[in-house]
């Protein structure tokens, strides 16, 4: 039994969203910087081309977040630059997720949260001893987007129609064409 009155509750909720969407912003713009500084500078065309592509993942996944997500996945193969388009518009749907109140953390197992915080504070112990510290901060922000992709997908299955939607074989994901 919660403490708090509904209202109190929504709240709590929403700030532990919007903290988590920040935290995933700062681990995003990390990410981003970090694959900046160890590659050649982007053209300003490149960069606007870019914003302009991540205002419109936001804009598909605020309006579609099933579509935008669907789109992630059918789309993972993609890889030309790091971090991939598919990585890209999936930290905006996990950033959606995460401001929404979509993102539940009630399905993942308390001891497997707590190895994967165990897991990401080993990391960067081991990035003290890191030679290159650019490169330490890429496998860290890597590992930490894969831990919040590993996170969000059983949250995002929730019921067997998105499994259905979504399903998953061999390792790779199939997305039906009914999906509207």
């Amino acid at each position: 039994m919660s403490l708090l009155s509904p209202e109190a509750s929504v709240r709590t909720n929403r700030s532990w969203g919007v903290a988590g969407a920040l935290a995933l912003a700062v681990v995003f713009g990390g990410f981003v910087a970090v694959a900046l500084a160890a590659s050649v500078k982007p053209s300003a065309t490149l960069a606007v081309a870019a914003g302009i592509a991540l205002l419109a993942a936001l804009s598909l996944a605020l309006a579609r977040y099933e579509t935008a997500a669907g789109l992630s996945m059918l789309i993972l193969g993609v890889v030309f630059v790091e971090p991939a388009p598919p990585d890209a518009l999936l930290m905006v749907v996990i950033a959606v997720a995460l401001v929404t109140g979509s993102l539940s953390l009630s399905r993942v197992p308390l001891p497997i949260l707590g190895l994967l915080a165990c897991f990401v504070f080993l990391n960067l112990v081991s990035g003290i001893f890191a030679t290159n510290s650019t490169r330490a901060a890429f496998f860290l922000m890597i590992t930490v987007y894969l831990i919040g992709f590993g996170v969000w997908i059983p949250s995002f299955v929730d019921s067997a129609r998105r499994a259905r939607r979504f399903r998953v074989c061999r390792g790779t994901v199939s997305i039906p064409a009914d999906i509207r």
